[in-house]
């Protein structure tokens, strides 16, 4: 059989790479990380498959391609003429939990542990009895502090703690921070010793100062109670849960969507008089008991709107922990999420990014498997993204020892258009902060095509083999920023954007463009050594137009996006007719294009990083130019049905993108989709100190249950199935 285009196998590799074409340049250096979402324990990689072993259907169906085990590659350029690579899955402690409740075969015992098996809801993967795995697939991010030898390194997620990883192994080490320093996004009462927290995948280390900074947010416990009655009353009777929401939300399809919600609302608030029915006496006087000791437990732990700042300074003990509050001394409410944070010399800067990557998207749907629920539920509760980017500066000498709480200034203007990935330039001159900001317009990220998803050209049922894919059916031109800022007005001061449709009239020849405006990278990206100053280089990806991937649900959720260059029509017939990926130079003085690289129809560019060539540059050559870009590939040759894909890893030359310099392969590199890289000089096992022993660690969690026989039997699963793996 052909090859998917939705295939990855998580199998770990130690192997060299195959030269294919062209040569491997002999003052290329280094090793470069990529991480990438690689399925769950039950599909061992991708695609998740449509039925189970035993023929039933697999609940797993479809589930967005995020939400997957963490799955990380290492590509070593440290032998002349060779490249070698090293993948290896992250096995946390909820790794290890959800291998233990696996479907097939599993350790643990299911009638013994009912309910402590992982289920995909949505974007998150959650156990009602143990919580939310911490996926850590997203990005790699180094550090090095004064005291380290070489670069270390952490794997990142947005719901979870980053953990930091040997770069040599690939094993995982320690999580940052202590459960216990961290605010659970989940109801407090719910009690899962796997909590879903709300960070950043992207914490930012400050080379020059040495301190790691990330962040950790909350929302109001009240937009919440409904998810904790639904998990307890699922506990219960799960298949009932089930059958009483698909019939409600049959009834009220049709109605007005306002009205629709309410009733939505009001089932969920009073699901246990639903399921359950009035209690008897005696179970009245139980509850009450139950009721007194969960509002006071609720009351010494609720969850609000809440923005923190984390610094850490590699040291064994506890991470500095900051409030941050608005102009006005008020909570900061984040209505999407912080999926990214930079620096300056003197600010930190936070931006809510346009990527719904949020606990109320996450858990929106406890039944995936069933179609009619999903299909509702996102109609009713899925909106299109802010189209603007509110961005907090925060000025780093606010956050000093002894103090809790600081101000954050928020611009007074947000930046006019929605915003997931930028940078920072590292100097602040006058107070003037730059930043370089990707803008992927009336594009979800955090929307993924389903079974029920029919196309917005042609009324046709979505191709099976994108099933959980991005769905980038991108509804306008994507645009590339640069934007400077008055810190001490929070003013934008001066803005230029890159916005090129390129010739769509030949879209193999279609030059520099911005359609589909994806991942960035220039010399000294998140280097751990060297703060990113006066950056005059960036090389971007551009992901086109693909009509495959356009649903009507994502036509009929951004068909009105306020910012829109190209007319609907137009827009449609480029998407019909298809624009390749690119990858592009632009020259940051000036935001025009300097070079550019259009890719053969479905040759699929993935992830890129920029590294830099061995030695000072010659006279005459900047030095953002002396470089490498790498690149991992996703090709795909034939016409469907029979395409079959391949990976491949594409080197250029940053001075010049005519033409890739080497291509490399090996038979066992198979990836579907990743996502963040990046590049260190040299190699070392961390001989980092600092270390949350994870017996203690889940223990302090584990005692905050309050059933007795729960929490028995909880401990009992870490102390046979969890620990002994550390």
């Amino acid at each position: 059989m052909n090859r998917p285009v939705m295939y990855a196998s998580n199998k770990e590799l130690d192997v060299e790479l195959e030269v294919v074409e062209g040569k491997i340049p002999t003052d290329i250096y280094g090793h470069v990380f990529v991480n990438s979402p690689c399925g769950s324990v039950n599909s061992n990689g991708l695609p998740f498959p449509a039925t189970n072993k035993d023929g039933s259907p697999n609940r797993e169906y479809a589930s967005p391609i995020m939400n997957g085990d963490a799955y990380v590659f290492r590509f070593d350029f440290d032998e002349t003429n060779k490249v070698k690579l090293k993948t290896r899955l992250l096995k946390t402690p909820c790794y290890y939990a959800d291998l233990a409740t696996q479907k097939d075969k599993p350790k643990a015992d299911p009638h013994t542990y009912k309910n402590f098996f992982f289920r995909n809801m949505g974007i998150s993967r959650i156990s009602l009895a143990l919580g939310a795995r911490n996926e850590l697939n997203t990005a790699v991010v180094p550090f090095q502090f004064s005291s380290d030898k070489a670069s270390r390194m952490v794997a990142t997620y947005d719901v979870g703690r980053p953990y930091e990883i040997d770069p040599v192994s690939l094993e995982v080490i320690t999580p940052i921070g202590k459960n216990t320093e961290w605010l659970p996004a989940t109801p407090p009462l719910l009690n899962f010793p796997f909590p879903l927290v709300q960070s950043t995948a992207h914490p930012v280390f400050d080379p020059v100062n040495k301190i790691f900074y990330t962040v950790n947010f909350t929302k109001s416990t009240q937009t919440m109670l409904s998810s904790m009655e639904l998990f307890e009353m699922m506990l219960v009777d799960e298949k009932e849960v089930e059958n009483r929401l698909e019939g409600l939300l049959k009834e009220v399809e049709k109605g007005e969507k306002k009205t629709s919600l309410a009733k939505l609302n009001n089932f969920l608030k009073n699901i246990k008089l639903e399921i359950q029915g009035k209690p008897t006496w005696w179970k009245k006087i139980l509850n009450w008991i139950l009721g007194e000791v969960e509002e006071y437990i609720e009351a010494k732990s609720k969850t609000y709107d809440s923005v923190y700042v984390m610094a850490w300074n590699g040291e064994q003990g506890k991470l500095d922990k900051w409030e941050v509050l608005d102009n006005e001394g008020k909570a900061i409410t984040i209505k999407q999420c912080i999926h990214q944070i930079s620096l300056t010399k003197d600010y930190l800067i936070l931006i809510d990014s346009s990527f719904k990557f949020s606990i109320d998207i996450l858990v929106n749907n406890p039944f995936p498997n069933n179609q009619t629920i999903d299909r509702i539920i996102r109609q009713l509760i899925s909106g299109e993204m802010e189209p603007f980017t509110d961005v907090y500066l925060v000025k780093r000498a606010d956050l000093q020892e002894g103090v809790t709480k600081v101000n954050a200034k928020k611009l007074v203007k947000p930046i006019p258009l929605e915003c997931v990935h930028f940078t920072a330039e590292y100097e602040n001159p006058n107070g003037i902060i730059t930043l370089h900001t990707a803008h992927n317009s009336a594009a979800c990220l955090a929307e993924w095509l389903r079974p029920f998803d029919i196309s917005a050209l042609n009324g046709q049922p979505i191709d099976k083999d994108y099933m959980g894919i991005f769905a980038l059916g991108d509804m306008d031109i994507g645009r590339i920023g640069k934007f400077e800022i008055n810190a001490e007005k929070a003013e934008i001061v001066k803005e230029s954007i890159f916005c090129e449709m390129g010739n769509t009239n030949t879209p193999n020849q279609i030059g520099a463009n911005s359609w589909g405006v994806g991942l960035h990278t220039f010399r000294n990206i998140i280097s751990p050594e060297i703060p990113t100053s006066n950056i005059k280089h960036i090389f971007w990806q551009t992901y086109g137009l693909n009509r495959d991937m356009l649903s009507q649900f994502i036509y009929g959720l951004y068909k009105d996006y306020p910012n829109r260059k190209v007319p609907l029509p137009q827009l449609i017939a480029l998407t019909q007719q298809q624009i390749p990926y690119t990858l592009l130079h632009i020259d940051t003085t000036t935001m025009q294009a300097k070079q550019v690289y259009v890719f053969p129809n479905n040759y699929n560019l993935r992830s890129i990083q920029f590294i830099p060539k061995k030695g000072e540059a010659p006279t005459g050559i900047d030095a953002g130019l002396h470089g490498y870009i790498f690149c991992t590939m996703l090709i795909g040759e034939g016409q469907a049905p029979n395409t079959n894909y391949f990976n491949q890893i594409w080197i250029f030359d940053a001075q010049d993108l005519s033409r890739p310099i080497c291509k490399l392969a090996h038979q066992d590199m198979q990836f579907t989709f990743t996502l963040h890289c990046t590049w260190i000089p040299s190699l070392l096992p961390s001989e980092s100190k600092y270390n949350v022993p994870v017996q203690e660690d889940y223990n302090e969690l584990i005692n905050t249950i309050i059933r007795p026989k729960r929490k028995k039997l909880v401990r009992r699963f870490f102390d046979d199935y969890v620990y002994p793996n550390f």
